[in-house]
């Protein structure tokens, strides 16, 4: 590990960060993610950093350009700190109490369920006579895992928790059978 500086255009004594231990992971592009990561992994739940502070600490706006680095900050703050960067809209973000963890989690899970049904949907009404021979199988063979994955979870999903130590993985057979009944 080094040993540096946090440069003062970048807001460190505003923060109160004037030294900082830099991990060779942590070798990025934007030293403005390294020091808002650094800045939030000690704050308490419910912190708050405006758009105003993330552009000073960023040094590029946040909600353009900088929303990368956000982005990087706060996957590795749920990593390391456990810690959820949530956005508070035309504000700014937060630091998530643990009991908020589940309805961001749960967004994120609905989110990824429509994209999955989504792609679902554009294989399913492919027009596959325009298709050469080797891109239709490999079309086919990504309808079939694409419907495989979204019925499992559609099965999943119906499941009660006290239920899930009877849950066993359906077969192939199974899944064939749910697949052909959904489509009729």
């Amino acid at each position: 590990m080094r040993h540096g500086l946090i440069p003062v255009r970048f807001g460190a004594e505003r923060f109160g960060l004037v030294r900082f231990l830099m991990k060779d992971e942590y070798q990025v592009k934007y030293r403005g993610r390294i020091e808002l990561l650094l800045l939030l992994r000690d704050k308490n739940y419910g912190f708050v950093i405006t758009y105003d502070d993330l552009r000073i600490v960023l040094d590029r706006d946040p909600q353009k350009d900088g929303r990368a680095d956000i982005m990087w900050v706060r996957s590795r703050l749920l990593r390391e700190c456990g810690k959820w960067l949530e956005n508070e809209v035309g504000k700014g973000y937060f630091i998530a109490q643990p009991n908020e963890h589940a309805g961001a989690a749960q967004r994120y899970d609905d989110q990824a369920t429509r994209k999955q049904k989504t792609s679902l949907d554009i294989v399913i009404n492919t027009d596959t006579d325009k298709l050469n021979i080797d891109d239709l199988r490999t079309h086919r063979e990504l309808q079939k895992r694409l419907a495989i994955k979204y019925l499992n979870d559609q099965k999943i999903n119906k499941v009660s928790f006290a239920a899930l130590d009877t849950v066993t993985m359906p077969t192939a057979k199974e899944l064939l059978e749910i697949y052909r009944n959904k489509r009729t």
